[in-house]
């Protein structure tokens, strides 16, 4: 029989998001214990503001041993896949039903606020790629993206990411500018439905936190307006987030 221990996880810390916005992050590691004593761990750390659910929303699922929402379900499920590869001698991966590479896509270093020194330090560390957080001033924002292209050159990819601040002619100046600055794709440059309407505004347009509202989904899926799916297991839910990789 598998025993679940919940344990409270991380200190407060804060962590930045676009326009400057920080919030305190905590979170659960869940641990599952076999009768032979192999242990796979997981973690539900739900973003304040941005999750549907709470913390304490997914501690009730989890003490209940009924995890329903994105959160509660990464944890549960990437612990039952860490407990599978122990007992089987095997990766993630291979647990999950694969191993072969179909395509690399290089991490990006995140940088955020106006000083541009950020985004040497992340070239100079090695980033083959770098992900700016985007402020209240879409035009503002959009000029910073044409300079930071001048600045670090035309081999390091540049993405910008906006978390769904923006109204639809803010969001269309934004992609103008970032098409002019060559960056990979820009996500959530407005949240919602809206993204639907601006496949032909510039820069590629990417859905992240949008996903988790009704139908948005499937509409994704179906839009020649979204060019990238921003998939957050943590968000989604581990099997689900393999689900619509594969569909995608």
């Amino acid at each position: 029989m598998t025993r679940i221990v919940v344990e409270e996880l991380g200190d407060g810390g804060r962590v930045t998001r676009a326009q400057g916005v920080e919030l305190a992050r905590r979170g659960l590691r869940v641990t599952l214990v076999d009768d032979d004593g192999r242990v796979g761990e997981g973690e539900a750390s739900p973003l304040p503001g941005y999750s549907p659910e709470s913390l304490d929303e997914a501690r009730e699922e989890l003490s209940r041993g009924a995890p329903r929402s994105g959160s509660a379900r990464f944890a549960v499920e990437s612990a039952t896949v860490d407990l599978a590869g122990k007992r089987a001698g095997a990766s993630a991966a291979k647990v999950l039903g694969g191993g072969r590479t179909q395509r690399r896509v290089p991490c990006s270093a995140v940088v955020v606020g106006d000083e541009l020194g950020a985004l040497d330090a992340a070239v100079e560390a090695g980033a083959r790629a770098v992900k700016l957080k985007l402020g209240a001033d879409a035009r503002a924002e959009g000029r910073r993206l044409v300079a930071a292209r001048a600045r670090v050159g035309r081999e390091l990819e540049l993405r910008a990411d906006a978390n769904g601040a923006y109204d639809l002619d803010d969001a269309r100046a934004l992609l103008a500018l970032a098409a002019e600055a060559d960056v990979a794709f820009v996500e959530e440059p407005v949240r919602g439905p809206g993204l639907l309407s601006l496949g032909d505004a510039g820069a590629r347009i990417a859905i992240d936190e949008s996903l988790t509202l009704p139908g948005m989904t499937e509409a994704a899926l179906a839009s020649s307006a979204i060019s990238v799916i921003v998939l957050k297991p943590a968000l989604l839910g581990l099997l689900d987030a393999r689900r619509l990789a594969l569909r995608a």
